[in-house]
């Protein structure tokens, strides 16, 4: 637009001047507003693809002009072809990648003559796995962080972990009374795990190391106890963010009686 309106100012001005101009050529002082704006327009887009039209210029500032605008479209467009081309490789890399990692999957559970049914859930559980790119970033993914001097990334911990941690009331007397303690907590003993769908964080009779607390999405637990199959506590339960499952590894030995996805 900028660059049409200022193309036919020019060619007004050259025709009260110089007496001659392309909107003297192309009779477009006698053309209506909107046809003169859509040839100036025209013009201008022809100057930024491989196109062209019956518009020329016709006197030296004219054709100054029209050199200046061809330089920057010329940069402009190949800039943008160029971020483009590399936009579309790295997708098609990505895409590569993906397709080279499931085809060796398809390969391998047909040599192995998997029965359907499981070949189905592992295909399903491998395309959640391949399609992590798309979670919350954890800290393990950020690699900049490790060379983070200690203190700021325990003022970042803090600041990241304490709203999640302090729904615990134990935790959240812990950083009342002994903050520096709670800090040290932070940096030492709290890391970021992402569960994808229909992957376990846990399973039946595995060692506990520690409680989980729920930041986003749902966990559900299964209890596997034979005791409790017919009881209600059978039933799946759902844990929503700000809850949190598995306390009493923090403070026995402790084996887990049933599953979380």
């Amino acid at each position: 637009h900028f660059v049409a309106c200022t193309w036919f100012q020019l060619g007004r001005w050259s025709a009260e001047s110089l007496e001659d101009s392309w909107v003297l050529r192309g009779n477009l002082d006698q053309k209506t507003a909107s046809y003169q704006y859509a040839t100036s327009l025209h013009w201008a887009l022809t100057q930024f693809t491989p196109a062209s039209m019956e518009v020329v210029p016709a006197n030296t500032f004219e054709r100054t002009f029209n050199i200046t605008v061809v330089v920057v479209a010329m940069i402009t467009f190949s800039s943008l072809v160029s971020a483009i081309t590399n936009a579309m490789n790295r997708l098609q890399s990505l895409n590569a990648e993906r397709q080279r990692q499931m085809s060796a999957l398809r390969r391998y559970l047909g040599q192995r003559r998997c029965s359907v049914r499981l070949t189905a859930r592992i295909w399903g559980c491998s395309a959640n796995s391949l399609n992590q790119s798309k979670r919350r970033l954890h800290e393990q993914d950020v690699e900049v962080l490790a060379l983070l001097p200690v203190a700021l990334r325990a003022d970042l911990y803090e600041e990241v972990h304490t709203p999640v941690l302090c729904h615990h009331p134990f935790f959240a007397q812990l950083n009342t009374s002994y903050n520096s303690s709670f800090r040290v907590l932070l940096c030492k003993a709290v890391a970021e795990r992402a569960v994808p769908q229909s992957r376990e964080l846990f399973t039946n009779a595995e060692s506990g190391d520690g409680i989980f607390f729920v930041v986003s999405g749902t966990l559900v637990f299964t209890d596997s106890r034979p005791e409790v199959a017919r009881t209600p506590r059978a039933l799946p339960v759902d844990l929503e963010p700000n809850m949190w499952i598995c306390e009493p590894a923090l403070w026995i030995q402790w084996k887990h009686v049933g599953h979380a996805t």
